[in-house]
């Protein structure tokens, strides 16, 4: 335990001398030659720059719209305003809106989803074809560390209505989209089909 400990304190020094060493030849020579740091900007600031470049216009998703296969077969939009989901703020309903183009811009299908509807359907002793997925952008949170978005996911069957739906939770910055997790609709049990 003390050596770890002797270790650490050793490790901070090297490094405080490094900082130094290099603070000091960093003040030496003219002021022409030195550049100047940028302004740090908020964390708001910097999610209004990823908005700008990395949401999808209306014309790169009719783009990726042309492709098939059930993973290309995918249709988001925010949550309708009916039954229990409050109206939306217009400031809220854009943030939706973002949040739908950035998902449908990865149109992502994480293993948790499809493993989930087979042991669903397997367990009720049904088969049904999937041709694609269905989503309501459920829930959008802006945070310093990127945007929270709540998918509420089910598959698109031909002939077939599911009731039952998947929740998925991604955060997106920097241009990426993370899968954080997904999990059954907490509010509902069983299997719901209406054909």
């Amino acid at each position: 335990m003390k050596s770890k400990r002797a270790f650490g304190l050793i490790l901070l020094l090297i490094l405080a001398c490094g900082y130094l060493v290099t603070a000091s030849a960093a003040g030496k020579g003219s002021r022409a030659n030195q550049v100047e740091a940028p302004e740090p900007q908020s964390p708001k600031s910097h999610l209004r720059m990823l908005q700008k470049a990395s949401i999808p216009t209306a014309e790169q998703i009719s783009m990726l719209d042309a492709g098939k296969g059930p993973s290309l077969n995918y249709s988001i939009e925010p949550t309708p305003i009916r039954g229990k989901v409050k109206p939306r703020t217009a400031d809220q309903e854009k943030l939706f809106q973002q949040a739908t183009a950035i998902m449908l811009r990865f149109r992502p299908v994480p293993d948790d989803r499809p493993v989930y509807f087979d042991r669903l359907f397997a367990e009720h002793r049904i088969s049904f074809e999937r041709t694609g997925w269905s989503a309501f952008v459920d829930d959008v949170t802006v945070t310093p560390a990127g945007w929270r978005i709540r998918l509420k996911v089910w598959p698109k069957i031909p002939g077939v209505v599911l009731g039952n739906a998947f929740f998925e939770e991604y955060v997106w910055s920097h241009d990426n989209l993370v899968f954080i997790k997904g999990y059954q609709d907490p509010s509902f049990r069983g299997l719901s089909i209406h054909w």
